[in-house]
This record gives C-alpha cells, structure tokens and sequence, in this order.
C-alpha cells in the first residue's frame, strides 16, 4: 500500500530544511526530470566516487560487497566511502535500485533507468529520499517518507511516498525500511 502526499511548506514536519544535504536537494528539485547533469552532480557532491564522475558511468553493479561502477572507456571505480552503499533492488549485476545512507544516517533510494541515453550512460529515472516525522514529543514512533527529488506535482511541490521498501543488503541480507520507525 502507498500513500502520496504534497509537501506544501518547507517548515512543515515533512521538510527537508533539517536535512544536511538540503542545498544540493534545492538545486536537485529546481531541476526537470529529464536534466540528468544535475541529478548526476549531486550523486557526485553527496556520494562521490573514488575515480570519475557520476555524469560518465556506463553502468552500475554489486562486486561482493562493494558498489561498483564501469564506465563507457572500461574503466572500473567505486565509492570514495564504500560504506555509504547499504542495498539494491534487482540483480547484482544489473540493479534496478541502489540504496545509500549517508553520514547523518538518511537514506537515498537512486532508481536506474530501463534504458542508457544516447551516449551510452546510465540514465537515472528517481531519486528519493528519506525523512522522518515523529508522531509524539515523546519520541515514541514515528513514519517514515520518501520524498521524490525528481517527482513533482503540478503546482511543482515535491511528492512524499508513504510506503514500506524492501531490499537485498550488500551481504545479501533483507534490508526493509518500513512506514512505520
């Protein structure tokens, strides 16, 4: 089951403002779905690789545990912090999904296009991120979201998910994050 909400106001509970990568998001949610450069720009800025560029990856696939990313010359990278990659959806020699988790602890669900652009390069269909909202002062609960950087509504508000995920860990382990923390 999922549910759809609008984020109306950046102060409302369902924000991004407390997020620490909200400049880079601002920039990500100004950007058309189809401007691949900008998105790529933030993978780069937020979960740079150790070689290269986002914006020039072929492809992308788990090697063990490790994310790895070949691009259009042959040329093999991976993450400048490998521990960032946590899960995938699909294969791991062709990933529908990658699953990162930054240093502040927020998720980000990359979703891989069916199809490479023209050039060859791996073109990126949505990224999502993780936010939390506590339902009590208490701290007893609370629900997660998963609001789309390239997903909008027509008043160009941002679209929160409401819905549990389930992955493969990078050991090969379930890696669920439901609604509901």
């Amino acid at each position: 089951m999922t549910m759809t909400h609008r984020i109306h106001d950046e102060h409302s509970p369902n924000s991004l403002s407390e997020n620490p990568m909200t400049p880079q998001l601002r920039e990500v949610k100004k950007a058309k779905p189809c401007q691949q450069h900008v998105v790529k720009s933030f993978l780069d800025k937020n979960f740079p690789l150790d070689g290269g560029s986002h914006q020039d990856v072929a492809s992308y696939y788990v090697y063990y545990c490790n994310l790895m990313v070949c691009f259009k010359d042959g040329r093999l990278s991976g993450l400048v912090k490998p521990s960032q990659f946590v899960a995938l959806g699909g294969h791991k020699d062709s990933p529908e999904a990658l699953v990162f988790k930054n240093d502040s602890g927020s998720h980000l669900e990359l979703t891989l296009g069916k199809r490479r652009g023209a050039d060859g390069l791996v073109t990126i269909s949505d990224l999502q991120l993780e936010t939390q909202t506590t339902l009590s002062a208490d701290n007893l609960g609370g629900v997660r979201y998963w609001v789309s950087l390239m997903e909008n509504s027509n008043q160009g508000a941002p679209i929160a998910h409401l819905e549990d995920k389930e992955y493969r860990s990078k050991r090969d382990d379930d890696y669920q994050l439901t609604r509901f923390v």
